[in-house]
């Protein structure tokens, strides 16, 4: 299950507590001028029930990296561990079981 990272509040997102409890979600959070953008795109790619959930897997990084610029890239170290640490999160319960 890939864990919540964004709340409204006062009609604007903000991040909950997820992401500043997971070092590598923190990592980006204490990255970038504006996380929001690179946490953006991190729950855009991996949340299942995402817009962009229908997308082809081919196409889904660049157009979510078009809807969310920013001063991130994928090459980031920051970025490359958050994204690791999503895909970990997909991993289920029957996966490792037949693992």
């Amino acid at each position: 299950m890939i864990p919540e990272i964004f709340d409204i509040a006062n009609g604007k997102v903000v991040v909950n507590e997820n992401v500043l409890l997971i070092p590598e979600l923190k990592a980006v959070h204490d990255e970038y001028k504006d996380p929001i953008l690179a946490l953006s795109f991190l729950h855009y790619k991996y949340d299942p029930k995402s817009p962009y959930c229908n997308t082809p897997e081919d196409d889904k990084e660049e157009i979510i990296m078009m809807d969310f610029p920013g001063d991130y890239t994928l090459e980031d170290e920051v970025m490359i561990k958050a994204i690791e640490k999503m895909e970990s999160f997909m991993v289920s319960p029957t996966y490792r079981y037949y693992l």
